[in-house]
C-alpha cells in the first residue's frame, strides 16, 4: 500500500514538474513570437558558440537596447578572420540572414567579417529598420567590399616589422591619410640601424592576408629618433612613392648593388655565376648571348643580388618583336619575399644571332623606382639603327682604315665573332648576316 501511494505522489509530481517545463517553454516561446529574435551565428565557436548555429538558444541571442540589438564579446584576443551573421527569427517561424560583406565572386554567404589587431571587448550592433551592422572596439577593424588601409612595415628587420602569421596588420603600422592622399605613421625612438628597408601593405577586401606594393625604400638611422614614413598613390600603382623622414633619417637615393644577374629562357632562372652580368661602370651592367635563333621567344629579367635583400627588375617589353636598339624603360616588379617575377621577351631575326643586353641604373630613383632602362641590341650593328645591313660593315671598315672612330659600345657591338678583337674577320661576318 505504502509502495502504490509513493508510485501515485511521484507521478502527480511529474505531472506537476511537466506543467511547470510547458509553462516555462511557452512563456519563453511568447516572448520569441511576440517580434523578432535576433541571433549571431558565426565561425568561432568560442566566441560564438556552435559554429554558424542558427537557432536560438540564450547564449547567440541579442539584447535590445532602443533601437538596436546588442551582442557583446568580453576580452577578444588578437585574430583575424572573425566571420558571423545576423539571423532574425520572425513569429511566423521563418529566418532571415544580414551581413555586410565582403562578398567575393561566387560566394552567396551573407556574413560579416572583422579582425580584432589588439585585445579588447567587442560590441557587434543591429539595427532592424536600417539593416545596419558595426563591429565595436578599441581593437576592431572590420572588413567590407570597400576596405582599403594601409600598413608600412620593414621587410629586411625587426625596425617596426609586421607579424603575418597572427597579427599582419598591427595598429601602431597602420598609415593615416591627411587628405591630399599622403598617407603616414610615425615610429617612436627608432634606433640606429642601416639599410632599413620599407615597404607598404594593403588590407583590402579581396585580399584579406595583404599584398605588398610596387615600390619601397631604404634608409639608415643614424641616431635615436622618430621615424615617419609617407606613402604617395594606390598600392600596386607603378608610380607610387615611399619616403621617410626623421632627424637620424638618411634615405638612400640610390640601389644597393651587389651583383646583376640576367636569368630567364636563355640562362638560369636562379642567379649563378654564368648568367652574371658584367659591370661597365657603376650603374650599367651588360650580358652577351649567342648562338639564339629564330624559333624561340626568349624571356628575360634582372636581379640584383646584396648582402641584405634582393631588388628586383624586369623588362617590360612583352612583344616579341623587339624593337632592337631601343632604349626601353625597366619597371621594378613589386618586392616581395615569394614575388612572381614577370619577364620581357624577344626574338631574333636570323639563326645563330647574338644580343648585346645592356641594363641602365645610372638615372635610376631609388623613391619612386623609376627610370632604369635597358636595350637590346644586335651584335654587328655598328650602326645602332636596329638591324644589320651592308652600311654597318662599311661603317667598321671606316674605323679600321682610321677614318672614323667607333665607339666602347659600336666596339663592343662590332667583334662579332666575339673572339674579343675587332678587325676583318668582323667585316665579312658583317656583310655574310645583311645578305641573308
Amino acid at each position: 500500500m505504502k509502495i502504490r501511494a509513493l508510485s501515485i505522489f511521484l507521478s502527480i509530481a511529474m505531472v506537476f514538474s511537466c506543467l511547470a517545463s510547458i509553462t516555462s517553454f511557452s512563456a519563453y516561446a511568447e516572448e520569441t513570437t511576440e517580434e523578432s529574435v535576433y541571433t549571431i551565428a558565426g565561425n568561432n565557436e568560442e566566441l560564438f558558440g556552435l559554429i554558424w548555429y542558427k537557432y536560438i538558444t540564450k547564449d547567440n541571442t541579442m539584447q535590445k537596447s532602443g533601437d538596436v540589438y546588442v551582442y557583446e564579446l568580453k576580452d577578444v584576443q588578437v585574430q583575424t578572420g572573425i566571420k558571423f551573421s545576423i539571423v532574425e527569427h520572425k513569429p511566423d517561424g521563418t529566418t532571415r540572414e544580414y551581413g555586410n560583406g565582403p562578398h567575393y565572386p561566387g560566394n552567396f554567404d551573407i556574413y560579416s567579417e572583422f579582425r580584432v589587431a589588439k585585445a579588447c571587448d567587442v560590441t557587434i550592433t543591429f539595427n532592424p529598420e536600417t539593416y545596419e551592422i558595426k563591429v565595436l572596439g578599441d581593437g576592431v577593424r572590420e572588413i567590407k567590399d570597400d576596405t582599403y588601409r594601409l600598413y608600412a612595415y620593414s621587410m629586411n628587420c625587426d625596425t617596426f616589422g609586421i607579424d603575418t602569421e597572427t597579427n599582419p596588420y598591427p595598429l601602431e603600422n597602420e598609415m593615416t591619410e591627411d587628405g591630399n592622399g599622403i598617407y603616414s605613421v610615425t615610429f617612436r625612438d627608432v634606433q640606429p640601424q642601416k639599410n632599413i628597408l620599407i615597404n607598404i601593405s594593403a588590407e583590402v577586401a579581396e585580399h584579406i592576408v595583404g599584398f605588398t606594393g610596387y615600390n619601397y625604400c631604404a634608409i639608415d638611422v643614424t641616431k635615436p629618433c622618430d621615424v615617419t614614413v609617407y606613402f604617395l598613390g594606390y598600392a600596386y600603382s607603378e608610380d607610387a612613392q615611399i619616403w621617410a623622414e626623421g632627424d637620424g633619417v638618411v634615405m638612400k637615393t640610390k640601389p644597393e648593388i651587389g651583383e646583376i644577374h640576367l636569368v630567364g629562357g636563355f640562362t638560369d632562372y636562379d642567379p649563378t655565376e654564368s648568367n652574371k652580368m658584367t659591370q661597365t661602370n657603376d650603374y650599367v651592367f651588360t650580358y652577351r648571348a649567342d648562338k639564339l635563333t629564330t624559333d624561340k621567344n626568349y624571356g628575360f629579367q634582372f636581379y640584383n643580388v646584396q648582402e641584405n635583400y634582393n631588388d628586383m627588375w624586369y623588362g617590360a617589353n612583352y612583344d616579341s618583336n623587339y624593337d632592337f636598339g631601343t632604349e626601353t624603360p625597366a619597371y621594378s616588379i613589386f618586392s616581395d619575399y615569394g614575388a612572381c617575377f614577370q619577364r620581357g621577351y624577344f626574338s631574333v631575326p636570323y639563326d645563330n644571332a647574338s644580343v648585346l643586353i645592356t641594363f641602365d641604373l645610372t638615372n635610376f630613383d631609388y623613391i619612386s623606382k623609376q627610370n632604369a632602362s635597358y636595350r637590346i641590341d644586335l651584335i654587328g650593328d655598328v650602326c645602332g639603327d636596329g638591324k644589320i645591313s651592308v652600311t654597318d660593315a662599311t661603317e667598321l671598315q671606316k674605323s679600321l682604315s682610321e677614318i672614323t672612330e667607333l665607339t666602347d659600345n659600336q666596339n663592343t657591338l662590332a667583334d662579332v665573332n666575339g673572339d674579343g678583337e675587332v678587325n676583318i674577320k668582323d667585316v665579312t661576318a658583317i656583310q655574310k648576316i645583311a645578305v641573308q
